[in-house]
């Protein structure tokens, strides 16, 4: 989950997780996004809303690419 590399997402990384080198969604750090002791799904290419890329987390194929990930328990 690479985004576009521009000084807003680098600034709201930094703020976010002190880490101004970190990847996420255009929004959010990948580190603030995994929660210890739940399953990890990473949608590589894939952005946090319209602003930091074509493609997001509602984007029908995205949607399916998840929900094949998920182990259901």
């Amino acid at each position: 989950m690479k985004t576009r590399i521009n000084s807003s997402s680098l600034s709201l990384y930094k703020s976010i997780s002190g880490d101004q080198d970190a990847r996420g969604d255009g929004l959010v750090p990948l580190s603030s996004s995994i929660l210890k002791g739940l399953q990890k799904i990473i949608l590589p290419e894939t952005f946090h809303g319209g602003i930091f890329g074509k493609v997001w987390y509602g984007t029908p194929s995205k949607v399916e690419e998840w929900w094949k990930q998920i182990i259901w328990k």
